[in-house]
């Protein structure tokens, strides 16, 4: 895994986190997923065929990024679901595919498992409520039998739009029509975060608001500099957040020994382009060139016009 997909791994895992991308995909904005409600699962799907003893078959093993457990209330009632998070920093062109065996894989689990508990039932001579059918005993899943719902969702974090399939329909080759029906079909969920709207941006809650702002206008300054350098909500920015940034960007940014966050604005002091390190002085001329105060700057970085100017004229080292 490239650090681009682990520092988004990382980020995502935070329960405040995946609950605020859960709720902006499936609940519009909507705070239905509490960071509280959700318990962290094995992200490993491994599956055995149906009927088959570990000895007698070779199990099939695939490693999701996250899977949480999550209790919903809804009008008194507690309901679950399961949560799946894939993050992409490049576009998967076979992405319905690869979540359509992860949901499937998590399903034949659930089933396996109350197979299992059934058989130890049956075993124990636990008496159930009612005598079960032939039918039911030979497939040990029962008529009464329930699963838990599997959601997968992609987020994706990158610069060109995705242009890849998100339905099993999408992929297949050119098919007779009056077959179509009759074939199977999965709907990809995809939060591609750099290209929402400005309106979806902002009911994203603090560490996705921040990587998708400034991923999305880190290569315009002015933009750049009117959604991030004048907006309070940068003022306290968690380290992992700033770890997308910097893996997702050119920008660097020196953090405090001891601090769980950072205010950006403040610690933006170098810039790395094609490779060469710049300094900060190329930064603050950016933001000169691009139209702004001179003492305003200074006034946001709380320094004199002595200190602005030895900063504007720094000289940077190699990276």
């Amino acid at each position: 895994m490239g650090k681009k997909d682990a520092s988004m791994k990382a980020l995502l895992s935070k329960n405040e986190v995946f609950a605020d991308a859960c709720n902006q995909y499936f609940f519009h904005g909507e705070k239905v997923v509490k960071p509280e409600s959700l318990k962290e699962l094995d992200p490993t799907e491994i599956v055995l065929p149906f009927g088959k003893e570990e000895k007698e078959a070779v199990a099939n093993q695939k490693y999701r990024d996250i899977l949480k457990l999550c209790t919903i209330k809804t009008d008194a009632k507690y309901t679950y679901c399961i949560f799946g998070i894939e993050s992409q920093s490049n576009v998967h062109y076979a992405m319905p595919v690869r979540n359509f065996l992860y949901d499937a894989m998590q399903l034949t689990k659930q089933v396996s498992e109350i197979v299992r508990k059934h058989k130890e039932q049956r075993k124990s001579k636990v008496k159930t409520k009612e005598e079960i059918s032939s039918d039911e005993y030979l497939s040990g899943f029962y008529k009464t039998d329930k699963l838990i719902p599997v959601l997968t969702l992609v987020v994706y974090l990158g610069t060109d739009a995705w242009d890849g399939p998100t339905s099993l329909r999408e992929m297949y080759a050119e098919t007779d029509e009056e077959i179509l029906p009759y074939l199977a079909e999965y709907k990809m969920n995809l939060l591609d975060l750099t290209h929402c709207e400005e309106e979806e941006i902002s009911r994203f809650c603090n560490d996705l608001f921040h990587i998708t702002t400034f991923v999305k206008h880190a290569n315009n300054v002015k933009r750049l500099h009117e959604s991030v350098v004048s907006n309070e909500r940068f003022s306290h920015v968690s380290r992992e957040a700033i770890d997308v940034v910097q893996n997702f960007t050119r920008y660097r940014f020196k953090m405090k020994d001891g601090k769980e966050d950072e205010d950006v604005v403040d610690a933006i002091i170098e810039y790395r382009a094609e490779g060469k390190a710049e300094g900060i002085q190329s930064i603050l001329q950016k933001f000169l060139d691009a139209g702004m105060d001179e003492k305003e700057m200074q006034r946001m970085l709380s320094v004199t016009p002595e200190e602005f100017d030895k900063m504007l004229h720094w000289e940077p080292v190699e990276a």
